[in-house]
């Protein structure tokens, strides 16, 4: 065991390769690359459909992850330090994703630095 394995606080310790493979259990492998929350809404992130999307409202996508099963992006999520989150962050992020129909679950469970940043987990209604 390494140092960095030691402190659970790290993004790849033992603590965070555990939530992240919760997360894939649940939503699928994850896949790395360019991309959006457009590909949780169109059939994946072009830049010509991006353009037409409103932009996001407030700077959550943070160390974000893309989940995909059987080909189709399953959830989005992003991992913003805890200390970044204003006050209405979480309900704007919340009503700009009930507009274009996207869920948000706040979970206090997020792989990267776990205890220093929490998971903001975008899927389309009703998939999670």
């Amino acid at each position: 065991m390494t140092k960095r394995d030691e402190n659970p606080y790290t993004p790849w310790s033992d603590l965070g390769r555990e939530l992240l493979e919760e997360a894939v259990k649940r939503y699928g492998h994850p896949v790395h690359g360019r991309f959006c929350l457009c590909a949780l809404v169109t059939k994946g992130c072009r830049r010509r459909e991006c353009i037409k999307l409103p932009v996001f409202p407030c700077n959550l996508l943070d160390h974000p992850t893309r989940l995909v099963r059987d080909g189709v992006t399953t959830a989005i999520i992003s991992q913003p330090y805890d200390h970044v989150l204003q006050g209405d962050d979480i309900a704007t992020a919340r009503a700009f994703c009930a507009d274009l129909g996207l869920d948000l679950r706040v979970s206090a469970s997020s792989w990267y630095r776990p205890g220093h940043t929490v998971a903001l987990v975008f899927t389309k209604k009703g998939d999670d």
